[in-house]
This record gives C-alpha cells, sequence and structure tokens, in this order.
C-alpha cells in the first residue's frame, strides 16, 4: 500500500472531546492541583505495591476504643480549602498633587538624506553685470511711466479742481443776481397793491363827501 503525505481521518475513530482525558475544563489552577493529587495517588498506590508508609493523612478526630473489633471515632469540623479561585490583593497608589508637564521639544527630523557640495567659480555662471541690464530697463521704465501718469492725474485733478471754482463763483453771482431781482419784482408789487389800496380809500372818500353833500 502506498504511504501519503497527509493522516487519513477515515481510518480514525471518532473521539467526543468531553471524555478525551487530555482536554482540561475549568480554571488552569484546579487542573494543576489535580495533576499534584494525582501524582500522590500514584506515588502511594507505589508505595503500597512496595510495602512502604503511605502519605495519606488519618482525619482528624477523637478515637476512643470501645473493644478488639470495633473503634468508634468522634469527628470534629473539617475546613476546606477553596482552591479554585487565585487569590486576590488589592493595591493603590497616590500621584502628585501638582505635576508640571515638561515642556515638548521641538520637532526636528532626521536627517536622511546625503549631503553632496560643489564649486562654483565667479562667472560660471552668469554675468551679473550684464545680464541685469534688460532686468534694470523693465524696471526703471515701468517706474517712470508710473510717475508720468501720476503726474498727468495731479494735473488734471488741479484742473478740475480750478473749473469747479469758477464754476462756483459764477453759480453765486447768478444767485445773487436772480435774489436781487426777486426782491426788486418783490417791492413793485408790494407798491401796486399799496397804491391800488390807497386809491381805493380816496375814492370811498369822495364818494362819502357827496353822499354828504346831496344830503
Amino acid at each position: 500500500k502506498k504511504k501519503t503525505n497527509y493522516r487519513d481521518d477515515t481510518e480514525r475513530d471518532s473521539l467526543n472531546l468531553m471524555n478525551d482525558p487530555r482536554v482540561i475544563r475549568g480554571s488552569t489552577y484546579t487542573a494543576q492541583k489535580r495533576e499534584k493529587m494525582n501524582n500522590t495517588n500514584r506515588k502511594d498506590l507505589m508505595s503500597r505495591t512496595m510495602g512502604l508508609p503511605t502519605t495519606n493523612k488519618l482525619p482528624t478526630g477523637n478515637f476512643r476504643k470501645t473493644n478488639k473489633n470495633t473503634v468508634s471515632s468522634e469527628p470534629k469540623d473539617v475546613l476546606e480549602e477553596l482552591t479554585d479561585r487565585p487569590i486576590e490583593m488589592d493595591n493603590d497608589t497616590q500621584s502628585q498633587m501638582v505635576s508640571d508637564r515638561p515642556q515638548s521639544p521641538l520637532f526636528v527630523q532626521a536627517h536622511i538624506s546625503r549631503d553632496v557640495e560643489t564649486q562654483i567659480a565667479p562667472g560660471d555662471l552668469f554675468d551679473f553685470n550684464l545680464e541685469v541690464v534688460p532686468y534694470l530697463e523693465v524696471l526703471v521704465g515701468r517706474t517712470l511711466n508710473v510717475a508720468m501718469l501720476e503726474v498727468i492725474q495731479e494735473d488734471e485733478i488741479e484742473t478740475i479742481q480750478k473749473k469747479q471754482k469758477e464754476f462756483e463763483n459764477i453759480r453765486n453771482i447768478e444767485l445773487a443776481e436772480v435774489q436781487r431781482l426777486e426782491a426788486e419784482k418783490n417791492r413793485k408789487l408790494q407798491e401796486q397793491v399799496r397804491r391800488h389800496y390807497q386809491n381805493e380809500e380816496r375814492v370811498q372818500i369822495k364818494q362819502d363827501e357827496k353822499d354828504r353833500i346831496v344830503a
């Protein structure tokens, strides 16, 4: 029969894990105590077969011999220590009331690159005095252009202000003339109304005199 590389599970009988002695159920501490008890029982069995005294302790109690064949005992209360639960202990600690936190250090990234250096002699890259001329021309031309625009704008503003002052003077003169003409017109109108009233009074007086003469 050819031997395979894998184990054939069909030939093995089914095994219940609840009855497997290799499976430990419960606390591991209990399993250790049980193993110690099994070792002690095994040693006692070997001692009995070899005729040696056993290590089992007799139960505590008061024994009283009544006759040659019977022995009476009065057992006392036996205290059994529970070993399934491990021993528990309470510990505590006290921190300082005021503990200042130290200042966090500045983050400095680790240097992981490699430094390389080179030597550049004067004139290797470019001639500054020669290549700076176009930039200076552009900057100076732009500055002069902006300055001329500002001067023209200032002249225009000054001219506008002069025109505005002249217009205000002319308007004030015309306004004063209009006010003078309106005042003269009002005076003439008042004079006409006054003379009309005077004429009516004069006519009324003459009519009263004629009426008195006729009467």
